[in-house]
C-alpha cells in the first residue's frame, strides 16, 4: 500500500474490491487537515464527545492522559462518540487555535505562533 509524501493519504490500490474505504478515510483526513482550526492545543485529558462532536480537532498537550496518551502534539481528531483519529503534524502544518485566537505553526518538532 501506498500513501501519499506530504499529508500521507492512503492511496486506493490497483484492483481494489472496496476501494471507498479507502477514498472514505482518505476524504476525512482532508477535511480535517484542510483550514485547519482547533479547539484547543493545551488540553492532556480527552474531553467526553458524543457522535455529534464528530469532525471537531484538538492538538493534543504535552502530557496526555487516556485515550490520547502517547500522542502529544498530534492533531486529535474526533470521528465519533469518544473515538478518535490521530493526525501526526508534518512541518509547516498550521492551525487556527479557537480558544485562544491565535494562529499556530509545527516547526521543530513543536507547535508555535506563527
Amino acid at each position: 500500500m501506498s500513501n501519499t509524501p506530504n499529508l500521507d493519504l492512503e492511496l486506493v490500490p490497483a484492483n481494489s474490491f472496496q476501494p471507498w474505504e479507502s477514498i472514505n478515510d482518505t476524504l476525512q483526513l482532508i477535511d480535517a487537515l484542510l483550514h485547519l482550526a482547533v479547539l484547543d492545543k493545551d488540553e492532556n485529558d480527552p474531553p467526553t464527545t458524543v457522535s455529534g462532536d464528530a469532525g471537531k480537532r484538538w492538538i493534543v498537550g504535552s502530557t496526555p492522559t487516556g485515550a490520547w496518551a502517547g500522542y502529544a502534539g498530534y492533531v486529535a481528531l474526533c470521528t465519533g462518540a469518544d473515538l478518535w483519529r490521530f493526525i501526526e503534524p508534518k512541518e509547516g502544518f498550521e492551525a487556527w487555535v479557537i480558544d485562544e485566537g491565535v494562529k499556530y505553526r509545527y516547526e521543530s518538532s513543536a507547535w508555535t505562533v506563527a
